[in-house]
């Protein structure tokens, strides 16, 4: 057996549980061709648990979806399953102002996403190498990267994206391409310069490498190095929580000598790191220390924004359509029950006579005015404001309203209307829905 079969042996046997279902990430070039003839001769990968996938980008026209063809192609000659996708990148780069390459990455690593989110299968096997690695790594030191940075590609990463040949270098990949006759497409936009990862790989890496031999393992074992150094900080994950497809990183951790990692956490869970530079992790760590209200416009169309006691992180794209969630709960209050303020704020009691006949529930709009109880009659932006409600979940907030006046804000507080006195006689629950 192959130097390169044994390397690739031992890292499915260290990562791919026996029932693990596979997609395998087959462009048609002579990487990925190589990983899915690896896979099919392997002997510890089921075919049964594997799928390729396969993306046409739109980039080249009938070429690429050539490309697409010749996989499956062979996937039919082999009995594996194959599924594609077929997106326009061009027209999805000029609509994000982003370039092909980072446009390309994102509709990749969405279909990837959704497809683990699925359930469809457990990991995607990628089949980015060695000399990918020692690639990636110059490139983040010369964007200016911290140590992050050089951390490089990961094995395993994102919990599911798998990268078997990664200590495999790309001469043992053409050697074994050779000599088990392994069947491959050329893309020749591999060969345009005006992409910086192809710059790297054609012009810049092979000039190092011409004065030092030894370049792509040198930076590959500082890779492994940074790893387990960074790996050693303690990180704590609880300072960063996930709700509704946004990234709240506690102030207190921004404020740390490891900043950076909580920030790199964030976007990790989002699942948004590509396209993000040591430039943009300082601006959202500097943002810790603004106003609150300050934000930032990010790479892959993200925002970020300083709330009272945390800074958030989303996609502009989540924040377009306001979340559907079920209106407040109504609920008469029977005879003899009793009225529990312990559960304020989430349950608000209103006084149910007082409710005029024209008021429905709403989201807040520009010109809202709000009495609280036993205070000053003030501007509904103002009111929140002052109760620090942070401003993206202002706009996701019911308010019964009579025209332009506030009644109440579910789970917030009632209007000064609305309280329960002495003479009341009907009392209405009011119980907040998510």
């Amino acid at each position: 057996m192959k130097v390169i079969e044994v390397k690739f042996n031992q890292a499915i046997s260290s990562y791919i549980n026996t029932n693990d279902k596979l997609a395998l990430a087959v462009s048609g070039g002579m990487d990925s061709m190589s990983m899915l003839h690896l896979c099919l001769s392997s002997g510890k990968i089921s075919r049964q648990n594997m799928m390729v996938v396969s993306v046409d980008h739109k980039i080249r026209g009938l070429a690429s979806s050539g490309d697409v063809g010749f996989v499956k192609k062979f996937c039919d000659k082999n009995k594996v399953k194959f599924i594609s996708f077929c997106v326009d990148v061009p027209a999805l780069a000029l609509e994000k102002k982003q370039g092909l390459e980072q446009a390309a990455r994102d509709v990749r690593r969405e279909i990837f996403s959704d497809l683990v989110n699925s359930q469809k299968v457990d990991k995607i096997l990628l089949a980015h190498h060695k000399d990918d690695n020692a690639e990636s790594i110059c490139m983040h030191i010369f964007r200016g990267s911290g140590l992050n940075g050089l951390k490089g590609m990961q094995v395993l990463s994102n919990g599911y994206l798998f990268r078997p040949m990664l200590y495999i270098a790309r001469a043992e990949i053409e050697e074994y391409v050779k000599l088990h006759s392994v069947p491959f497409v050329i893309d020749k936009t591999n060969s345009d310069t005006s992409f910086t990862r192809n710059a790297f790989r054609h012009e810049v890496l092979p000039l190092i490498k011409k004065h030092y031999s030894g370049a792509v393992d040198a930076l590959c074992n500082l890779s492994q190095e940074a790893s387990k150094a960074l790996d050693n900080v303690y990180i704590d994950d609880f300072k960063v929580n996930i709700v509704d497809d946004k990234a709240y990183i506690e102030l207190q951790p921004l404020k740390c000598a490891y900043a950076d990692k909580y920030v790199l956490l964030a976007l990790e869970k989002l699942d948004i790191r590509n396209g993000f530079y040591k430039k943009n992790i300082l601006e959202i760590i500097e943002l810790a220390n603004k106003k609150t209200g300050a934000s930032l416009d990010l790479p892959n169309n993200t925002k970020a924004i300083k709330e009272y006691n945390c800074v958030c992180i989303y996609k502009i794209d989540n924040q377009a359509v306001i979340k559907k969630k079920e209106l407040p709960k109504l609920e008469k209050l029977k005879k003899g029950e009793a009225v529990d303020f312990s559960l304020v704020p989430k349950v608000l009691y209103v006084d149910s006579d007082c409710i005029p006949k024209t008021a429905i529930w709403r989201n807040r709009k520009d010109g809202d005015i709000f009495s609280p109880c036993g205070g000053n009659t003030k501007k509904l932006k103002d009111y929140l404001i002052d109760k620090k409600i942070p401003k993206l979940k202002r706009g996701d907030l019911y308010c019964l309203a009579d025209g332009n006046i506030i009644l109440a804000i579910e789970g917030v507080e009632i209007g000064d209307i609305l309280k329960i006195t002495a003479t009341t006689k009907n009392i209405l629950k009011i119980t907040k829905k998510v």
